[in-house]
């Protein structure tokens, strides 16, 4: 009920917006709504047959999310900004029914330019991304975080944005599950944008204390990970993302992603990467083509040397991050590719993105078609049991986790039709195979070695805009 009555007041705020303006205090509105209508079969690759506990062989779901953003300003250099949100819920489940309907607060903070200065500064619960090159996004961060962030813009050409947060994970607040010294994880970061004449490059780099029992090691560490009492240790990202754009009507993007970690032992250590490429054609009216690949490194045959897999700074987001653009299974927003048991870790891929298809006016077109195969080594698989595997963050999910023998295919075709300037109707279907080698996963998860099903989806829905 309290949430309902902070909805409430949200709504008051907005009905008020005009009195408000009379006190020197400016009210701005900005949100959205999207609801679909999702249909799975076979969304883990397997038969429900076939000693499936984990998920039914159909599956169809009724979801909604809706955001509401206000901004409240005083002048013009001091704003508060507040973002309220419902969360990607299913119809019928506790957070949809009654006095149970979930309202929260996802964002809030305060934004002011320094007197005299270019210096912008943002202190509380904000936005923040790591920056890339534009195409697929950055697999690091891209979410709300509690901290401080200062951008200045030194002229056209250079820029710098930097700052501090604490991030949280898995219900962790601030990182922060346990009355000590090492409870708590820290991430200072610093990105600079450089814009030239046909080229645009974005490095980055962040830098991180890991308390112990800080709650995030189990994002930042190995797999294969063993306890470590009362130890202080470190993580950290660096990046860069180039976009191109001197060749006429060609756009080409380029990323590489990396990270590490380290610890009191050399097998609780994490160290990967990912890199990325694409090429768009922009001289057609009735379409924008593109190529893509990616390569994101894998696991090795020694279990002792640590985690070879890129890992993120903070995955809680629904929208944004690395994504394989269109991609039901590997970029899909609102928390519909949740449902999906695959990720881009330890792959390569290459495909094919035709996008903003148009012959009839109001009514766009993606088809996207995609080849992926594993980067880890068989061996960090072959032989392992159930146990172990879930340890690889796979949750005995096919294709979450992809050796060197493993490999799948993708199709996607989405279609949205735009009713009116601020409301869009899609319809999207898509469809994955997944081919398993049969020696590699016959001792881990005999499951796993059966012939894998065809996965595919159809969903649809609208968005509203406002």
């Amino acid at each position: 009920m309290k949430k309902l009555l902070l909805l409430a007041l949200a709504s008051a705020l907005v009905l008020g917006s005009v009195a408000m303006a009379s006190a020197e205090v400016q009210v701005y509105a900005s949100g959205d709504y999207e609801m679909s209508f999702n249909y799975w079969n076979h969304k883990d690759f397997r038969s429900a047959d076939d000693d499936n506990t984990l998920n039914d062989e159909e599956h169809v779901g009724i979801r909604q999310r809706a955001r509401m953003d206000f901004r409240f300003t005083a002048n013009e250099n001091v704003s508060m900004f507040t973002r309220f949100t419902t969360g990607s819920d299913d119809f019928g489940d506790e957070k949809t029914v009654g006095d149970n309907f979930a309202v929260e607060l996802d964002r809030a903070y305060v934004e002011w330019n320094w007197p005299g200065t270019e210096l912008l500064t943002q202190v509380g619960f904000y936005p923040l991304g790591l920056p890339d090159a534009g195409y697929f996004g950055n697999p690091g961060l891209d979410a709300d975080v509690a901290g401080a962030l200062l951008s200045y813009r030194f002229n056209d050409m250079v820029a710098a944005t930097g700052g501090w947060f604490r991030p949280g994970s898995n219900g962790a607040n601030g990182g922060r599950v346990a009355d000590n010294n090492n409870n708590t994880s820290d991430v200072f970061y610093l990105a600079l944008p450089l814009t030239f004449e046909g080229v645009s490059l974005s490095p980055y780099g962040a830098i991180a204390t890991v308390g112990n029992d800080s709650g995030l090691n189990g994002l930042w560490n190995s797999y294969n990970s063993t306890a470590e009492d009362d130890v202080q240790n470190s993580a950290w990202w660096a990046g860069i993302g180039i976009k191109v754009d001197v060749v006429e009507d060609f756009n080409f993007y380029g990323d590489f992603h990396y990270s590490a970690s380290e610890y009191g032992e050399s097998q609780n250590d994490r160290n990967g990467y990912i890199a990325d490429l694409a090429v768009e054609y922009t001289g057609l009216d009735f379409m924008v083509p593109s190529l893509f690949g990616f390569y994101a490194s894998g696991l090795d045959d020694d279990a002792d040397n640590g985690d070879e897999r890129y890992f993120g700074v903070q995955w809680v987001n629904d929208e944004n991050g690395f994504n394989v653009p269109g991609s039901f299974t590997l970029g899909d927003p609102m928390g519909r590719s949740a449902d999906s048991t695959m990720s881009w870790l330890s792959k390569w891929a290459v495909g094919l993105n035709l996008d903003q298809i148009q012959f009839i006016p109001d009514l766009t077109h993606q088809f996207v078609v995609f080849y992926a195969q594993g980067t880890s080594d068989e061996d960090a698989v072959k032989g392992r049991n159930a146990a172990n595997i879930n340890n690889l963050g796979s949750g005995q999910y096919l294709g979450a986790v992809m050796t060197d023998e493993d490999s799948m295919w993708e199709l996607d075709f989405n279609n949205t039709y735009q009713v009116y300037e601020s409301l869009a109707m899609f319809a999207n279907f898509g469809i994955a195979s997944l081919d398993v080698d049969e020696d590699t996963w016959q001792a881990a998860a005999p499951t796993y070695a059966d012939d894998t099903e065809t996965a595919w989806r159809f969903t649809t829905g609208f968005k509203y805009k406002f």
